[in-house]
């Protein structure tokens, strides 16, 4: 069975008329019930994360960072490194468990 990671955390509010529609992406889970591509079943809201995994793509470094929410504008931006890449820490999107 496809297995689709959706979270309502993922769907960020962002000013009107932004230049990113976010509202489009919390719209694809409904669209694809719709044309009956997939069920409700299809989906699921991922767990935390445990610091183990996490460390197997990232330095100590760049986690103890993440969790301190320190990451300088560079390291969330970055561009050439997607280990390094977070558009928007504080929603979450990598919640770290302590194991």
């Amino acid at each position: 069975m496809l297995k689709i990671a959706f979270d309502p955390t993922y769907i960020l509010k962002l000013p009107p008329n932004h230049r990113f529609p976010m509202s489009k992406y919390e719209l694809i889970p409904q669209q694809l019930m719709y044309e009956g591509i997939v069920e409700k079943i299809n989906f699921f809201s991922p767990n935390k994360i445990k610091k183990k995994r996490l460390g197997a793509a990232h330095d100590v470094e760049y986690i103890q960072k993440l969790e301190n929410l320190s990451l300088s504008k560079s390291e969330r931006l970055s561009k050439s490194d997607n280990s390094k890449f977070a558009s928007n820490i504080k929603i979450g999107l990598f919640s770290i468990s302590s194991n």
